[in-house]
């Protein structure tokens, strides 16, 4: 559609997901799920952190983090796989991470 004109079909679309009266979302049969029982978010809550422990990658920013005692290299360590996984893939980050890390281990030492 061309700048400023609603396309019908996107209006058509949004209107069903407004409630009118008070612009709040309204669910639409099978688009969404919202959750108001709180042991059903306790629930998922609890499983997707089982799923994790069990099927979580060994990566060595979390190793270093878990094992690191100084909250400031550990936000370090994590801030820099962050950075590095911005630009490239998982694999690909993994070897510059650990020649970074042997390099400059800490904020002081790449200072």
């Amino acid at each position: 559609t061309s700048e400023g004109k609603k396309s019908p079909m996107n209006e058509k679309r949004n209107s069903s997901l407004i409630n009118k009266e008070s612009s709040a979302p309204v669910p639409v049969q099978g688009s969404c799920h919202f959750f108001n029982d709180e042991s059903e978010t306790a629930s998922i809550r609890q499983n997707l952190l089982m799923w994790y422990d069990r099927c979580k990658r060994d990566l060595p920013w979390r190793r270093l983090a878990e094992s690191e005692p100084d909250l400031n290299r550990r936000a370090y360590v994590v801030w820099v796989s962050e950075i590095m996984l911005q630009q490239t893939q998982v694999a690909t980050v993994i070897d510059y991470y650990n020649r970074w890390m042997q390099k400059w281990p800490t904020f002081h030492a790449l200072a």
